[in-house]
């Protein structure tokens, strides 16, 4: 989709992408980190 967009000049299409994929990072980073602290707690080293 986004290259496509970028193809064809429709730079409104481009942010979009970009802004869906910055979601999608942060939610998975987020959901990543609930695990790790729900699953590593328990370890003395963990720092989380």
């Amino acid at each position: 989709m986004i290259q496509d967009a970028r193809a064809y000049s429709q730079t409104d299409i481009v942010f979009v992408g970009i802004i869906i994929f910055a979601i999608v990072g942060k939610l998975s980073d987020s959901i990543v980190r609930q695990l790790e602290s729900r699953l590593l707690g328990w370890r003395e080293t963990y720092k989380g």
